[in-house]
């Protein structure tokens, strides 16, 4: 391999990790992000108001949103 070949797979390789790490950064952000809006459900679940659904029903959309 000419030393250019070898500079350019380098390159390549260290694009490749690069990738990687962005990859696995952006599926632990979503995981986290999945978990809150998980608790945001269930805390709007858990304040569910049967008497009044519209009111709860914006409860809910609003705490998903949160």
């Amino acid at each position: 391999m000419t030393d250019h070949g070898q500079a350019e797979f380098e390159r390549e390789k260290q694009h490749l990790e690069d990738t990687k790490q962005y990859l696995e950064d952006v599926l632990a952000k979503a995981a986290n992000d999945q978990d809150a809006f998980q608790g945001n459900i269930k805390h709007a679940m858990e304040e569910l108001d049967h008497l009044d659904s519209s009111l709860s029903y914006v409860n809910i959309l609003a705490n998903a949103n949160a």
